[in-house]
């Protein structure tokens, strides 16, 4: 029996039965609301793009909010303090293996 879980999305697969929008990759399509492709494909190029000036403003929005989250960047930090021994110990096992690898190739023995 193999381990490898064969229900998951592949990069490749765009649509299925049930999604009919050619192209449009599935894992962004599960995430728009219900009934979100039928208003677009109604809509003129004109009120697209405004809709994306739109959607690209509020992006902005939530992005500067995220950032200027107090609480949200005291956790960061935190979370960067108390991996950063962590992250340390495996970059230092990580120089080790390199070397070991590249002195066996310069030695012909990889």
């Amino acid at each position: 029996m193999s381990n490898v879980d064969d229900t998951k999305d592949t990069k490749d697969e765009k649509t299925t039965d049930d999604n009919p929008v050619l192209g449009f990759p599935k894992k962004f399509m599960k995430l728009l609301p219900d009934g979100f492709e039928s208003t677009i494909n109604s809509y003129s190029n004109e009120d697209i793009k405004k809709s994306l000036v739109e959607y690209e403003r509020s992006t902005s929005e939530v992005e500067k909010d995220r950032d200027n989250d107090i609480k949200l960047t005291a956790a960061k930090d935190l979370v960067k303090d108390l991996a950063g021994g962590y992250r340390d110990c495996l970059k230092a096992l990580q120089a080790k293996i390199k070397y070991l690898i590249f002195v066996l190739d310069d030695r012909g023995a990889a």
